[in-house]
């Protein structure tokens, strides 16, 4: 890595942790994200996770739990330009309710897997829509 690119991060990971402390996680989040880096480090060397905080941690969990609300809003916005070029009005409520109710799904599948809450992942896309304004 070169010396730019770790100023850079640092920067970044400064900036993410005052956004952190403001986001309103509560000492059960704190404990889930402590747990999750617990068990990382646990599982791999220890010169693969010399890097891997609990900064980093939370902020790829952020990450992660945004990327399925973007996936669901890529798949709407496509299927919905097909809708206006095509001019096809017969399934568009169908179509509406169904992403929503899988993204849905999704969703909780996904807090059910990582064995988190429901506010915890709110308060994870908060962050992340957060870092970036």
């Amino acid at each position: 890595m070169t010396k730019g690119k770790t100023i850079r991060n640092e920067v970044k990971m400064k900036k993410i942790a005052s956004k952190i402390k403001e986001n309103g996680f509560n000492n059960a989040d704190f404990l889930y994200f402590k747990n999750t880096h617990k068990e990382i480090k646990k599982t791999f060397k220890d010169d693969l996770t010399s890097e891997v905080t609990l900064r980093t941690i939370i902020a790829t969990e952020a990450y992660n739990s945004f990327s399925i609300i973007l996936l669901y809003v890529y798949v709407f916005i496509f299927f919905s330009l097909i809708y206006l070029i095509t001019d096809i009005s017969e399934g568009k409520l169908f179509f509406i309710f169904s992403i929503i109710t899988i993204a849905i799904i999704h969703f909780l599948y996904n807090i059910r897997e990582k064995n988190s809450k429901v506010t915890t992942e709110f308060k994870l896309i908060k962050l992340y829509l957060r870092s970036y304004f």
